[in-house]
């Protein structure tokens, strides 16, 4: 179903899903990271959402930055990413663009693993990290990788203001892909790292 979670942002929510039915129940989903991040945004601001899943964080930043500034969605799941554009059309937020890849290291085919819908935000490069227990195996599709400085340069940004990293097990293949953007906006970095997720490095 389409539930407006705040004033003009609605979200297509499947109530089996983690993220989904967390946002259906508390009208929100990981309030310390926006709280991490919308100080770095602005009018005029650019903001990477690296593992954008169904475009939450993606939403809250688009009327931060204004029709001035960017938002950058990246998300490799083929699933997701549909769910994603829905949401992005939906709320009119012109100033998304969505990068339907993994964001690595290296220009690169890479298999990525879908995890089952009681958790889609498990989806990872690491089959270990989205088997949900109990569950159908991941579905597994191929997907292109391309690293973030790539896309900075194809794009010609002239600022980063913020990332936002959660890509189950990723984090290092995304920030070697990202040294240069890092050495020259010094953007504000927010990475979920699970203890107990394998590197797919």
């Amino acid at each position: 179903v389409r539930v407006e979670v705040e004033p003009h942002m609605s979200f297509i929510l499947n109530p089996a899903d983690v993220v989904p039915v967390t946002i259906l129940r508390t009208g929100e989903w990981q309030p310390e990271v926006w709280n991490a991040l919308e100080p770095s945004l602005q009018d005029g601001s650019v903001f990477l959402d690296v593992g954008a899943h169904i475009g939450y964080f993606t939403m809250k930043a688009a009327p931060k930055v204004g029709a001035a500034g960017h938002v950058l969605a990246f998300e490799p799941n083929p699933e997701t990413l549909k769910l994603l554009y829905d949401n992005v059309a939906a709320n009119g937020a012109h100033n998304v663009i969505v990068e339907p890849i993994a964001c690595t290291d290296k220009e690169e085919t890479l298999t990525f693993y879908a995890a089952p819908v009681q958790n889609t935000g498990m989806s990872s490069l690491s089959k270990r990290n989205a088997e949900v227990e109990g569950a159908a195996p991941p579905t597994t599709y191929m997907v292109q990788g391309r690293p973030i400085d790539a896309v900075v340069r194809q794009l010609n940004l002239a600022r980063v203001d913020a990332i936002k990293i959660d890509v189950e097990g990723a984090e290092v293949l995304v920030l070697r892909g990202a040294v240069d953007t890092l050495k020259r906006f010094h953007p504000r970095l927010v990475i979920e790292e699970i203890p107990d997720r394998k590197s797919v490095v």
